[in-house]
């Protein structure tokens, strides 16, 4: 995958992720998704998967509401190019790391 803003696929998903790690209550949120998924399934990209259909549904959830128009297709637009599986991946590495780093520890 060629991530071409700043180490992201493009600038609307490093836009999204930002805005994501700036709300410190959704991104625990999100972490703590990954955590719980890590209970279920076993697969990092199954898990990257679920949790990028779980924030896509975050950000779509927490929208403002729009009028008809060409701001709502820009806005649209610009949801329809975020990479949320990347965001995931983000996440689901983050677990990996914490889950490696609790087991050196023991």
């Amino acid at each position: 995958m060629k991530h071409d803003y700043a180490g992201w696929t493009n600038h609307e998903t490093w836009n999204a992720n930002l805005w994501l790690d700036e709300r410190w209550q959704d991104s625990e949120l999100v972490a703590c998704m990954a955590t719980d998924l890590f209970s279920s399934y076993g697969d990092t990209e199954e898990i990257a998967g679920i949790l990028a259909v779980s924030i896509k549904t975050l950000f779509i959830e927490n929208a403002p509401e729009l009028e008809n128009g060409f701001y709502m297709d820009m806005i649209l637009s610009s949801i329809h190019e975020v990479n949320w599986y990347e965001i995931a991946q983000h996440y689901v590495e983050n677990e990996v790391a914490a889950r490696e780093l609790e087991l050196d520890t023991y």
